[in-house]
């Protein structure tokens, strides 16, 4: 099964999610995983070095890369009573925010301004968040299976 493929879309990221089941079944890991090429391929842009060109609205959506594919959908469906994962709903939204911003720097011409935020800013704060809650969502289902998929379980 393909879960993301680079469908030459120039707008799209390569690991925005064209398969929207694929998107649905991805494991906690590849949703980090995704999270990281991501995160990488903005970097890339903002040292000059990207591929492909990145557009702030889509950047700035949550909901168009694997990670936010998968937050919005099977995530969503099986987790959306969780306290962690609505920390997770509203910290992705946050992290993209921030991208967007950088971009909107990089588009302006302000590669330092850009660079700043991408090392030192409230971007790689936003990253981190995002990487620890997806953790702390598999953690918290690992342990108490029952109570993440809101069968009871203990209290």
């Amino acid at each position: 099964m393909v879960i993301a493929r680079d469908t030459g879309d120039a707008t799209q990221p390569p690991e925005t999610a064209t398969d929207a089941e694929g998107a649905a079944r991805i494991s906690f890991k590849t949703a980090i995983d995704a999270h990281i090429r991501w995160k990488d391929r903005l970097e890339n842009y903002v040292h000059g070095v990207a591929d492909m060109p990145l557009v702030i609205e889509v950047v700035a959506a949550d909901d168009c890369c694997l990670l936010g594919k998968w937050i919005h959908g099977n995530c969503k469906t099986r987790f959306s009573h969780l306290e962690v994962f609505q920390h997770l709903l509203h910290a992705h939204a946050e992290f993209h925010r921030h991208a967007a911003r950088i971009l909107a720097s990089m588009q302006r011409g302000e590669q330092s301004e850009a660079m700043e935020q991408l090392q030192m800013g409230d971007y790689p704060k936003a990253s981190a968040e995002v990487k620890g809650l997806v953790a702390k969502l598999y953690v918290e289902v690992l342990c108490d299976p029952d109570r993440s998929l809101g069968l009871g379980g203990k209290p």
